[in-house]
């Protein structure tokens, strides 16, 4: 089961403390997941990595380092392609 780090990006809500402003601002924590569960990875300004559970996160890193991690030997393959 090869576990990877990445950073998933959430909302936290700030109710008003003494006016009637509310406010949400973005965070980033850590999420752990077995790269064996993830079933796509789909690209918009954010990364969604979408798990075999059905379970969607909202991720900052790119597909392509997403990769990286999953299988160091996939960078290295697309680099060589890249040169030929």
């Amino acid at each position: 089961m090869p576990f990877i780090k990445l950073t998933m990006q959430c909302s936290i809500y700030q109710p008003p403390s003494t006016g009637v402003i509310e406010s949400t601002r973005s965070a980033y924590e850590p999420l752990y997941v077995n790269s064996d569960n993830i079933d796509t990875l789909f690209e918009a300004g954010i990364t969604i990595v979408r798990m075999a559970s059905g379970e969607r996160f909202d991720v900052i890193e790119k597909p392509e380092a997403i990769l990286a991690l999953i299988n160091p030997c996939v960078q290295k393959v697309s680099n060589e392609e890249t040169n030929v």
